[in-house]
């Protein structure tokens, strides 16, 4: 399960920038991770609800995900897929 290791990167870089810039309390994370690093959506926000609900700092912070498609673009004809 990668997913509990991402959010755990995602969470420690959230906590450091709010506490840095002298935040009381973390309210939310906006993320963006490509579907190819095939990791299980409702894995994700699982792993980041039972990190934030571990901490005073982070309890009931909210998660917005987005899981983006990998593009591919054909260096002979310029097409996009």
């Amino acid at each position: 399960m990668h997913e509990l290791g991402l959010m755990t990167g995602v969470m420690d870089a959230a906590v450091e920038a709010a506490r840095g810039a002298g935040a009381t309390r973390l309210l939310g994370v906006k993320v963006s991770i490509g579907e190819a690093t095939e990791a299980v959506e409702d894995a994700l926000v699982f792993a980041f609800e039972a990190l934030a609900e571990a901490d005073d700092f982070t309890r009931g912070a909210t998660l917005d995900l987005t899981m983006i498609r990998p593009r591919s673009l054909c260096l002979e004809c310029g097409e996009e897929f």
